[in-house]
């Protein structure tokens, strides 16, 4: 657990990472809230917010309000200022966010690359009697064999979390979202606070979900029921990314012979054999990098589109040498300038950073020896920039490869 190094012992707002490819999740007591300004100053709010904020005329609504902006301060403060909204659903101009409050807190939940939805509740007795019209009977069956009111708190906030992750209007509760599965813990005992495990669950659509429950304690003895949930994609794209000549190629093929994952080439070596020519000799332009661009898009794209036909519940991986943040480094670094077409956000969900410390090799697409160093600052920097989790890779490629394994063992979701 950590904080965002702003918070005072007034304020208690924290955050935790999960994996999974990015998730972070905030959360403050809402008693803690009345420590916040009431014009919201402090947390910087961003202009969309600054108007819903003028139109709050309860102190409780306000409050709420403003405690919901703080757990995701307490991710990111960047965030806050960046809140807009569609459909009065928050978003931001990167990554997917939710916000929540409930009980006696307020939550906020941030992934860089996947649809997230969030949901914390208090005791609710009216859960019993509304139940028949969010549960599939199915899912009424099961609570009906368990013992206490866990179950029946998870199923709710886990369709709410959902219903905000999946942003598709109109999606019934109990027919168009069904649970899979369940959480191993459904029955803390005592004065438990913590994970209740994690299940899946799918909507009508076929869309799947992964979710996670948590006991949040109460200042007033009772406890919160905390539920998140993301959108599991078909596969996991992970980019090889580096300088010229730091052994993406190299880790890629030996990752994809190790573990059998589907491997997608650097296109511009194609591109550039069948033309016959090379990029050494400076004979191209920006019409080449936007045409190696769209064609190391659509390469993806296809390799995604086989993944597809797997029918193991599994999500597979699919490693690309160099991706959108190459092509428009390359673009912005050559000739100064990123055409319209060229302008994508990057769809991967991780980046394997190459060292640059392996000794540069002469290649005929290859003409930045003496400017590596450099270049690797400004790629990892962009990966920062997109939040996306990544690991800098050192050391041979043996120690690479087990380093960069090892990593993607740790955002798995299985």
């Amino acid at each position: 657990m950590k904080g965002n190094g702003k918070i005072t012992k007034k304020v208690r707002a924290e955050t935790t990472f999960h994996g999974l490819f990015g998730l972070e999740i905030g959360r403050i007591p809402l008693s803690d809230g009345s420590a916040l300004d009431p014009l919201g100053d402090e947390l910087g709010l961003s202009a969309a917010d600054q108007r819903r904020l003028s139109e709050i005329q309860s102190p409780i609504k306000l409050q709420h309000f403003l405690s919901a902006r703080r757990a995701l301060q307490a991710i990111d403060p960047v965030l806050v200022a960046q809140l807009r909204y569609r459909d009065r659903r928050p978003e931001l101009p990167g990554g997917f966010v939710s916000l929540s409050h409930g009980g006696s807190h307020a939550v906020a939940a941030f992934h860089p690359s996947l649809a997230v939805g969030i949901d914390v509740e208090g005791p609710r007795d009216q859960l019993v009697r509304i139940a028949k019209k969010f549960l599939h009977p199915e899912e009424q069956d099961f609570i009906r064999q368990q013992s206490g009111p866990w179950a029946l708190r998870v199923a709710w906030g886990a369709k709410e979390a959902i219903f905000k992750a999946a942003q598709q209007p109109g999606l019934d509760f109990s027919e168009g979202i069904r649970l899979l599965s369940w959480p191993k813990n459904l029955h803390p005992a005592g004065d438990f606070a913590g994970s209740l495990g994690v299940f899946e669950a799918q909507i009508r659509s076929g869309r799947r979900f992964r979710l996670g429950a948590e006991v949040l304690a109460a200042a007033n003895g009772l406890t919160d029921c905390l539920v998140w949930a993301i959108e599991i994609p078909r596969s996991f794209e992970i980019v090889l990314t580096g300088a010229e000549s730091s052994g993406k190629t190299s880790l890629g093929e030996r990752i994809h012979a190790s573990q059998g994952w589907a491997f997608v080439p650097e296109f511009a070596r194609e591109y550039f054999g069948d033309r016959g020519g090379d990029r050494g000799d400076k004979n191209y332009n920006l019409n080449d990098v936007q045409a190696i661009h769209l064609g190391q898009r659509q390469r993806i794209h296809e390799a995604q589109e086989r993944l597809q036909s797997i029918s193991s519940r599994l999500v597979p991986l699919l490693l690309c040498d160099t991706d959108d943040m190459t092509t428009h480094l390359w673009a912005e670094e050559k000739f100064g300038a990123l055409p319209s077409k060229m302008q994508t956000t990057p769809s991967a969900h991780a980046y394997l950073l190459c060292g640059d410390e392996i000794a540069w090799e002469a290649d005929p697409l290859r003409e930045n020896p003496k400017d590596r160093t450099r270049l690797m600052a400004i790629i990892q920097k962009k990966i920062e920039s997109l939040k996306r989790p990544y690991i800098l890779l050192r050391g041979s490629l043996e120690e690479r490869e087990t380093q960069a394994l090892d990593f993607l063992r740790s955002q798995r979701f299985e």
